[in-house]
Order: structure tokens, then sequence, then C-alpha cells
């Protein structure tokens, strides 16, 4: 009984392929300016007139991810900006007396 349990089990299993090949190392850690909720990856596709793809690697507020504006208006940050070493220092330094306590 034990075997056929677990037979069906690897059956119905999946794994799940990444979404994005692109890591986020942010996705969590930054928060929303306007409502606090987390900061989740993005991506916009779109292509150029010579038939070319670009694409657009963004954080954006879980909650207007999921609900739409109607749950918050905040919009995006490039993916680039927000990773900037220079962006990373004039934001997360100044906060991290708050996290001391």
């Amino acid at each position: 009984m034990w075997n056929k349990v677990h037979t069906l089990y690897d059956k119905k299993s999946k794994t799940y392929q990444k979404r994005y090949s692109v890591d986020f190392p942010l996705t969590g850690l930054l928060r929303c300016p306007e409502c606090g909720h987390s900061m989740v990856m993005n991506r916009s596709t779109w292509k150029l007139k010579d038939g070319t793809k670009r694409v657009a690697h963004y954080y954006i507020c879980s909650q207007n991810r999921t609900k739409g504006t109607a749950a918050c208006h905040a919009n995006g940050i490039r993916k680039e900006k927000a990773e900037d070493p220079k962006s990373i220092e004039s934001i997360i330094i100044p906060l991290l007396p708050f996290f001391a306590m």
C-alpha cells in the first residue's frame, strides 16, 4: 500500500521551472513607498520596429501586481537602478539604525 501511494504521489508531483532566469535578490526586502507591502519581480517585453525583442526587469508592489491599481498606485523601479550600489547605499545605510533595535 505504501509503495502504491508513493508511486501515485511521484506521478502527480511536478517540479516547476523558474518563471524568470534573472535573479532578483531584493525581492521581499524592498518595500512599497505607498502601501508598505513588499516589492516583487516583474518584467516587461516589447518588440522594436526592427523586430528585435526588448526586456526590462522591474521591482513592483506585490499588491499592485496581484490586485491592480485598486490596491496600490505605486509604480515599479527598474532592477538595474534598485540594485545599483549607489542606490543601495543611499537607501539602506540610513535605515540601519532602525534594524539594530
